[in-house]
């Protein structure tokens, strides 16, 4: 019965039908994505693989970075796809094309490519099958090899040792150049009611901690020391559990919150005669909620006497 709830449960509703598979396909796609703004493109394409390394999968990464593992399939990011709610709004419009470059950003988890818009409408996506679609990767969502693989290589704030595969150091992965290329998306399209609009980045920009040099990664990946892999050395490695990023919607996937995570100050006065509270937005360096139209903050309130 579970297996076929899953499977119920990423099953999606169809889109027009894609045309036949042109010889071209995958450049199509590539010169279609070029024309979009980086929020509109997918972040690799995958096909190349990963030399060293069996697949692309999280489970090949989790043979030597197991911890990292760990802490991925905890996160939003590892149900980017399967979210209860994603799979019930991407049935509703044309538009599936823009959330899959954010929710399977590697082209090889996408079913289908979109190669042009009929009259420059979004929500009427010529599109074709792909060839090389990879379903079991799609499951995973904002898969590891999302984030770290770029035509075969292994990209990183700092690699070294003895991996399997092939590395390259850069230094952006410390900065969250890569985290708004889905988390600041700013396009507007009138009449579409379907698109989601992202701005954290400005606002991360406009408020207290941009001037000090932290970034995104400083406060949803903090570091711990540790071995990036198993038998390596110990050294600083960044968490990859994003916390902060959203409410669990699949029981049992996620450990217990913590106590007030996004850190409310409150405070508390009597002026004249009235009792005035206020809840400010203290920890996070962007507004609170951020990064959805759809997320809201509701604040219970119980006051009590002094007899309790």
């Amino acid at each position: 019965m579970l297996s076929l709830l899953l499977v119920a449960c990423t099953e999606i509703p169809p889109e027009a039908p894609a045309a036949p598979v042109p010889v071209d396909a995958w450049p199509a796609a590539m010169a279609f994505d070029a024309t979009r703004p980086l929020y509109e493109r997918p972040l690799g394409d995958g096909r190349a693989g990963l030399p060293g390394v069996a697949d692309l999968s999280a489970e090949s990464c989790a043979a030597c970075h197991a911890e990292i593992a760990a802490e991925w399939r905890t996160s939003v990011h590892a149900v980017a796809w399967i979210d209860p709610q994603y799979q019930a709004e991407i049935g509703k419009s044309g538009n599936r094309w823009l959330c899959l470059n954010c929710h399977t950003p590697l082209k090889v988890q996408q079913d289908r490519f979109a190669v042009a818009l009929e009259d420059g409408d979004v929500e009427r996506p010529v599109l074709v099958d792909n060839p090389d679609f990879d379903a079991a990767l799609r499951e995973e969502g904002i898969t590891c090899a999302a984030c770290h693989v770029r035509d075969g290589v292994v990209h990183g704030p700092g690699l070294g040792g003895n991996a399997p595969h092939p590395v390259k150091a850069d230094p952006t992965y410390r900065s969250g150049e890569l985290c708004l290329r889905c988390h600041q998306a700013t396009a507007t399209y009138p009449g579409k009611s379907f698109i989601c609009v992202f701005d954290t980045g400005r606002e991360w920009r406009d408020g207290p901690y941009d001037d000090e040099g932290k970034s995104c990664v400083t406060c949803h990946m903090p570091t711990v020391e540790r071995p990036a892999a198993l038998g390596g050395p110990t050294r600083t490695v960044a968490r990859h559990w994003w916390r902060g990023a959203g409410i669990p919607k699949i029981a049992g996937r996620y450990p217990p919150p913590e106590a007030n995570p996004f850190g409310l100050s409150l405070a508390a006065a009597v002026e004249g005669g009235e009792l005035k509270v206020t809840a400010t937005n203290a920890n996070a360096g962007h507004m609170l909620p951020t990064g959805d139209p759809e997320r809201k903050v509701f604040v219970d309130a119980v006051f009590l006497g002094s007899s309790g």
